[in-house]
């Protein structure tokens, strides 16, 4: 179950059997006096416990009761609320002067914990009484109606969270048939062609494992090509201050008449007289392998000469 603050503290208030408000201000002056939650929730049980073995009989916790001064039925007789025990054996623990007959009246009502709850007391009744007021005036007490709206939260949204729980079930049933047809065909694919994946997968990995190779080693053909093509690159396309040319989706570079005449080393005066073609079109398309063999030949040593 999903639980909120405020559906926790109604819960709470509900076992420990005082108000949702007058919980939560006890909680606050916990805190406020260094005691956990748990110990304050313990305490309260505890005493709770105590208050109706009194009531039932016992001489020893009755008789711890009546040393404080805090009655433990009505006027009608009947057994009062833990609530009303509760505020009443802080008050009556409060007037005690010594502390070591304090914390073992306080220990004997809220068992081990009481020692610590009396913490609460340190400034007297009227210390506690502060602390709880200003538990209010901070806002941060919630009232009964809004623990128990957010209870009812809480419930609806385990309601709705187990329908989808149980329509996911269903779904998941329906579709293992299915499920179970596709992974046992995988299995049996796999198991026909256990070789042929091994096979597949150990060539690609060689062919990997060979191109790094080769990418380490310098003296490596792949190696010694790629160096080859630097200096062509550079030429061609890394000149200072000189646009770069394009690259096409298939590779090829597309060059415009300043790339040209860049590659070339020449002015675009003569570049349009030896290619008119590039007077008429933005740009050619020519293979990068193209260009780079065309810097390296002789054909641009007979160019410059022009």
């Amino acid at each position: 179950m999903r639980r909120t603050p405020a559906a926790e503290i109604g819960e709470a208030s509900f076992k420990l059997g005082i108000g949702v408000e007058t919980l939560q201000e006890y909680r606050y002056a916990a805190k406020m006096s260094g005691i956990e939650n748990e110990t304050l929730t313990k305490g309260i049980q505890k005493l709770g416990i105590n208050a109706s073995e009194a009531v039932k009989g016992n001489k020893q916790m009755a008789k711890s009761f009546r040393a404080l001064g805090v009655p433990l039925k009505d006027t009608k007789g009947k057994m009062r609320s833990t609530e009303a025990v509760l505020n009443d054996t802080f008050t009556a623990l409060a007037q005690i002067k010594d502390p070591l007959r304090r914390n073992a009246l306080a220990f004997r009502l809220f068992g081990k914990s009481g020692v610590d709850l009396v913490k609460m007391l340190s400034e007297g009744s009227g210390g506690l009484r502060n602390m709880r007021e200003e538990a209010r005036r901070l806002g941060i007490i919630l009232s009964d109606r809004a623990t128990k709206a957010a209870d009812a939260f809480g419930d609806n949204l385990d309601s709705l969270l187990l329908r989808f729980e149980g329509l996911k079930l269903f779904l998941g049933v329906q579709l293992l048939p299915v499920l179970n047809e596709v992974i046992e065909a995988t299995t049996k694919w796999f198991d026909t062609n256990a070789g042929l994946v091994r096979q597949s997968i150990t060539e690609w990995v060689g062919a990997f494992a060979k191109a790094l190779r080769d990418f380490m080693n310098p003296a490596s053909e792949r190696r010694l090509r790629t160096s080859t093509r630097r200096p062509a690159f550079a030429l061609a396309f890394g000149q200072p201050g000189e646009a770069s040319p394009a690259i096409a989706s298939n590779g090829d570079a597309l060059l415009t008449a300043d790339n040209v005449a860049g590659i070339l080393r020449v002015s675009k005066a003569t570049l349009a007289r030896w290619r008119p073609r590039l007077r008429q079109e933005k740009a050619v398309s020519c293979r990068v392998e193209t260009v780079e063999r065309f810097v390296t030949s002789r054909e641009r040593m007979k160019t410059r000469g022009e």
